[in-house]
């Protein structure tokens, strides 16, 4: 992973570089100023995979820095990590306007800064499934040939479907909620016989038929704007905000109406294989924004591991959950 790092403090630049260049597969480039940042951008063969910014610097601080890199072709998506020794809150919504992904405060905390790029890092892997993805979506509907080997453990970012996110970029929309109380419904939505459709159909009709669940989920939604992701092995991830009025089985059932009339329109028959599972997560109907991530990562950990057999997920105690940062606990492991 190749880092841009814009701070016009020598000092802490030094320290971060050292801290950085002690992780494997970083490497780090640094910058003394925006005007800088930008010389080396236009000038780097190779794309930057994540910027650190800070946000107090010169002519051009760190938030307009952000909003020029967002604008060029190369960066639309890149991981921006904002460094600031400020607490105002809203310095922080304008950078997150301008289009940053996260923030850290100084003095930076090593064990924090190494889980923060870690959460990059797996952003920037998801950006490149999504982009390998897309191009293999693009090849295979623009080709007659029939095409087979469609891995079902293969996480796709549905492109093409507008509402659908990356695992990663899901759960950090569940993280930009301010922390409290939220009326969310957290749905594990799966097609049982993936397997056997996918082994039947070439990769164009599978990724079709995903593409069909996941405009008929977003469809039957009781919201107008859901959290939803597909994690691999026919399975989806749906987060509802706001009071729902039907139960799960009224939920499933609109899902499945729906794809079928999608199928039917055209001319596709998974008589045989198709049917959707719904199961939701959280038996309370108010659960904290903290609860509500929990359940995700657990739900996204189980795929990515391939269990088979899904076992139920029961109530979480919230306090469990009320320090725990996931991405901080392994970081040393896992960088």
């Amino acid at each position: 992973m190749h880092i841009l790092l814009v701070d016009d403090d020598p000092t802490f630049s030094d320290v971060i570089a050292a801290r950085l260049e002690r992780r494997d597969h970083v490497s780090l480039t640094l910058a003394v100023s925006a005007e800088h940042a930008l010389q080396l951008v236009d000038a780097a063969s190779q794309p930057f995979d994540c910027f650190l910014l800070d946000i107090m610097m010169g002519d051009i601080d760190g938030i307009e820095l952000c909003h020029r890199l967002r604008q060029h072709s190369s960066y639309q998506t890149t991981p921006i990590i904002m460094i600031t020794a400020s607490q105002e809150t809203p310095l922080m919504e304008q950078a997150f306007h301008a289009g940053a992904t996260d923030f850290l405060r100084k003095p930076l905390d090593e064990v924090e800064l190494a889980g923060r790029i870690k959460s990059a890092m797996l952003l920037v892997d998801a950006l490149k499934r999504e982009k390998a993805g897309r191009a293999a979506l693009q090849s295979v509907l623009t080709s007659h040939d029939p095409v087979s080997g469609f891995d079902i453990s293969e996480r796709i970012c549905l492109s093409g479907v507008s509402g659908i996110l990356d695992y990663h970029e899901l759960e950090k929309s569940l993280l930009r909620l301010q922390d409290g109380l939220y009326h969310i419904s957290v749905f594990r939505i799966v097609v049982p016989a993936f397997q056997k459709a996918s082994c039947s159909r070439g990769r164009s009709e599978t990724l079709q038929l995903l593409r069909d669940v996941s405009q008929g989920i977003l469809t039957a939604a009781p919201a107008d704007t859901p959290f939803m992701s597909y994690i691999g092995r026919g399975r989806f991830l749906c987060c509802v905000l706001g009071r729902m009025t039907g139960t799960s089985e009224t939920f499933r059932t609109c899902i499945q109406d729906k794809v079928c009339s999608m199928l039917d329109a055209r001319s596709l028959d998974y008589s045989d294989a198709f049917e959707v599972a719904v199961h939701q997560l959280n038996d309370h109907r108010i659960i904290s924004r903290t609860a509500a991530v929990a359940l995700v990562r657990s739900e996204f950990e189980r795929a990515s591991l391939s269990l088979e057999s899904l076992p139920p997920v029961h109530d979480i105690e919230e306090n469990i959950f009320a320090e725990t940062d996931w991405l901080l606990c392994d970081a040393d492991a896992g960088l």
